[in-house]
């Protein structure tokens, strides 16, 4: 008996308030007050909508299908829900697709999750120093390998690839078929890592709802940091708009926010939790920097590495930490716990503290006799 199985895919879209970068792999979707009454604006590439509150959805962009990703915005307080039936976008066989030069808005049809380097890691066919971009992490491609922070490629999100070329290139995308579906492991109890004093520091939270756009920034100190304790925060005014991570000996920060800003730094210890301002401005665009040609962020704090002063002394008597020509002295647990100097337990601090040469770091062992 000769029969076929038919499958129907349905696309279930859940967008909480604020903006969203978003992808359909099944059906289209007609922008109306029936349908998305809690959307406030919707923008692809090249067109946009504005719900107007008198007359509705008001632009030249009314449908939204597979030829482009989109960034919703949901309005305060709201949530946009919507099934989306059919599976003419959806497809198991090899996807060419082309991608112009510069930034092309790249609609994703896979309806699983996937780890990036599944998909791309074979997608070499783009110029050095193309980027894939997400709305909260990107890859750049160097020395012919994918770079950067982007760990996977999610069902339904929108995602944009610049190409650093000056002619269009083909790339080839696995059918989902073949692919492993990506979920997120959780550290076990021996993985886990004490918790960083980041997580108790409201002055470093933001959300990447609250803007259309991002930036993409590959960066350098101006002096030498250990990546390990250290990080650059990208600021707008005293506002938080995002975070960095250092890979291959390059800061990967992500900057959400909007035209015409300024976008400063600030360098976080990860041990004590201060935040020292950094010496250089840029104003807020699509992307800055390359792993080539970093952007250099001029930093004239001292004692970034523990450099010290002439004048300055530590010492340790018992379970006491005595310091000599410094002010503001602070101790602090390798877990960013803030000690006083005396009755300490065994084990290894952090001293912090303000000398004539500036702000010195020094790790301390009190063996406790």
């Amino acid at each position: 008996i000769d029969s076929k199985a038919y499958v129907s895919i349905t696309q279930h879209i859940t967008l909480g308030e604020g903006w969203k970068w978003v992808s359909l792999y099944s059906g289209t979707v007609g922008l109306s007050l029936d349908v998305a009454h809690d959307v406030q604006e919707v923008r692809s590439q090249t067109a946009l909508t504005y719900n107007d509150p008198k007359f509705g959805f008001f632009g030249t962009l009314e449908v939204l299908d597979g030829t482009s990703s989109y960034k919703f915005c949901v309005k305060e307080g709201q949530k946009f829900e919507h099934l989306v039936s059919g599976t003419d976008l959806y497809q198991t066989q090899l996807r060419t697709v082309a991608i112009q030069p510069g930034w092309n808005w790249v609609n994703n049809l896979y309806c699983k999750n996937h780890t990036f380097n599944e998909i791309f890691a074979k997608v070499l066919d783009l110029p050095e120093d193309s980027r894939i971009v997400s709305q909260t992490g990107f890859m750049t491609l160097n020395n012919n390998q994918w770079q950067g922070t982007l760990e996977s490629f999610n069902a339904g999100e929108g995602y944009l690839i610049y190409n650093a070329g000056t002619e269009a290139k083909k790339i080839e995308l696995i059918p989902e078929q073949y692919l492993k579906v990506f979920t997120t492991q959780s550290a076990t109890i021996e993985e886990a890592q004490p918790m960083s004093v980041k997580a108790n520091m409201p002055e470093l939270t933001y959300n990447p709802s609250k803007f259309a756009d991002n930036m993409t920034i590959i960066a350098k100190l101006s002096q030498t940091a250990n990546a390990e304790r250290y990080e650059i925060v990208p600021f707008v005014g005293n506002e938080c708009r995002g975070e960095s991570k250092v890979v291959n000996g390059r800061y990967f920060i992500t900057v959400h926010g909007e035209n015409k800003e300024n976008i400063s730094f600030k360098l976080f210890d990860k041990i004590t939790g201060e935040l020292m301002s950094l010496d250089t401005n840029i104003p807020f665009s699509m992307m800055a920097g390359s792993m080539s040609k970093p952007l250099t962020i001029q930093s004239s704090i001292s004692g970034v590495e523990g450099i010290g002063s002439e004048n300055f002394d530590i010492s340790v008597e018992g379970n006491n930490i005595i310091v000599n020509g410094a002010e503001n002295v602070k101790v602090f647990t390798v877990n960013g716990v803030q000690v006083t100097t005396e009755n300490l337990i065994p084990g290894v601090y952090i001293v912090k503290a303000e000398t004539a040469n500036g702000i010195v770091n020094r790790k301390v062992y009190v063996k406790g006799y």
